[in-house]
């Protein structure tokens, strides 16, 4: 199922892969107006900055 129309689009898919990738990060996308991934989003940011403490913290 479609998020939404591409012409409803802030930016395209391309665009966004393109940041993701030079930003050294992932990109989920979602729908404020349909709130579909909003909920996921959000869990996965959590988990992500979870992680990353734990590794930090973490004595190797």
């Amino acid at each position: 199922m479609a998020l939404f129309q591409e012409s409803e689009r802030a930016v395209s898919r391309e665009e966004g892969l393109a940041l993701a990738k030079e930003l050294g990060c992932f990109l989920l996308e979602s729908s404020a107006k349909t709130r579909e991934n909003v909920e996921q989003c959000f869990e996965e940011l959590a988990l992500k900055q979870l992680n990353q403490e734990s590794e930090i913290s973490s004595p190797k």
